[in-house]
């Protein structure tokens, strides 16, 4: 077989895109980590007898907008695996701060599993 020198430059080029394409992601995804714990301990603490609160009557509520921060984890993992997204598919609000946690935590495992 023989390489010509131009091929083995490309060669070495793509492997080095490569690790550095692969660097990025490690430190990409240490941010993603670094931001999903706190964002968990924030849901963690907000008090659900302040669910209902709204900072202005045309406001999402405090627990809708936990839900979003939740839904917004899955949202990433469908961009990531599918061809489509029914944006219409009803929304699961939750019953508890457990529920809700467990969702996120689901989402989050799946989030980091294909990236």
């Amino acid at each position: 077989m023989r390489v010509y020198a131009g091929e083995h430059r490309c060669t070495l080029a793509h492997e080095r895109e490569k690790k550095e394409i692969s660097a990025v992601l490690h430190y990409a995804v240490g941010d993603l980590k670094n931001e999903l714990a706190i964002t968990r301990r924030m849901m963690e603490r907000a008090p659900v007898e302040h669910y209902a609160w709204r900072p202005h009557e045309k406001s999402f509520s405090l627990g809708h907008l936990l839900v979003h921060l939740s839904e917004l984890i899955g949202w990433r993992i469908v961009n990531l695996t599918e061809d489509s997204y029914d944006i219409d598919a009803p929304r699961q609000i939750p019953e508890s701060r457990n529920e809700l946690l467990a969702r996120f935590d689901k989402y989050v495992e799946s989030l980091l599993g294909i990236l």
